[in-house]
């Protein structure tokens, strides 16, 4: 979403369109060339089979994409220009006015604290000026942003980012671990994976960052993986009894699941360690993950840790601070 603050975007912007053809051509052929009432098989691995059906709702799954990521743009577009046209101004005048003269500074312990959430070590004088410009370039798209968000809701913006009408599932209709006011207005998802490090770090300190706007945001855990982990399963146990959130920051932290590391979260957190081990075999709890999964798919969610505020996806590589500076804005302007 950077039309105004790159200058690449309009390239990426026309790189998309023609993506966009391309695959569109490709599902016409498709449909021409095979049988409508016959699947073809495409690949063979071992007992798995690859079929064309499969092939074409993933080419469909990437239109989608595209289409969401034209619309960001256009909107973005339209959005300036009008209010460029009102300001009587150029939409290069509003960018430096609004983007550039508004994004944050950086001082050096911005630069420090990159260094170290990114393992960079100061080699010479061409680190700090690459580490300089990374954050002023990320500055520069939250600024970009918000001022977007503002204006969203100053001219009564309505649009659906995130969910195509062929979808039949939203974000809120996946099943997660829930915290805070349940009559907010702000609901924060966080989808994570257990044995995922970048998710540990992140999750756990924003778990802890957000603690004190618990009466103001809901924030929705939700676990996702390629597989159903123990530690899921455990984590649904305990769920079961009450504790999720208590023992969630341990649940990144286990390295396996046994009885003796069972017995010794019911003694600590004072749980039922016979309910522990019945609940994690329950197929009705893993079946629950199991259409977690699907729903996240369908929305085209694959990868973690994965932070979406409301309706809004936001990119992985913002730190913690970053994420609780975009929660506050959210909780004060929704």
């Amino acid at each position: 979403m950077s039309y105004y603050v790159n200058d690449s975007s309009y390239n990426f912007y026309t790189m998309n369109k023609l993506a966009l053809f391309f695959l569109v051509l490709i599902i016409l052929l498709q449909s021409i060339s095979c049988k409508s009432d016959d699947d073809v098989i495409l690949a063979v691995i071992g007992d798995k089979k690859i079929y064309r059906s499969q092939i074409d709702s993933m080419i469909i799954e990437e239109i989608e994409g595209l289409r969401e990521n034209a619309l960001k743009v256009k909107i973005s577009k339209t959005l300036f220009d009008i209010e460029a046209a009102k300001r009587k101004m150029s939409t290069e005048e509003l960018k430096q006015n609004e983007i550039y003269n508004k994004s944050k500074p950086i001082n050096e312990s911005d630069i420090l604290s990159y260094a170290e959430s990114h393992g960079i070590f100061f080699t010479d004088t061409s680190t700090f000026v690459y580490i300089r410009n990374q954050i002023s370039l990320l500055n520069i798209q939250s600024r970009f942003e918000l001022f977007i968000d503002s204006l969203k809701k100053a001219y009564g913006t309505q649009f659906d980012y995130m969910l195509s009408k062929s979808k039949t599932h939203k974000i809120n209709d996946l099943y997660s671990q829930a915290i805070g006011n349940k009559k907010s207005n702000t609901n924060l998802y966080i989808i994570a994976d257990y044995d995922c490090p970048s998710c540990r770090d992140k999750c756990v300190e924003l778990f802890k960052l957000c603690a004190p706007l618990l009466n103001k945001i809901q924030i929705h855990f939700i676990y996702y993986s390629n597989y159903i982990s123990q530690k899921a399963l455990l984590g649904e146990a305990i769920a079961r009894q009450g504790k999720f959130w208590e023992v969630s920051q341990l649940l990144f932290k286990l390295d396996v699941v046994n009885d003796s590391v069972i017995n010794a979260i019911a003694t600590q957190y004072q749980l039922n360690a016979v309910m522990l081990k019945n609940d994690i075999d329950k197929k009705t709890n893993k079946q629950l993950l199991v259409d977690n999964q699907k729903i996240l798919e369908e929305l085209m969610i694959y990868s973690v840790p994965t932070y979406i505020i409301n309706d809004e996806i936001l990119p992985e590589y913002y730190s913690t601070d970053k994420l609780l500076q975009i929660i506050n804005y959210k909780i004060t302007n929704n």
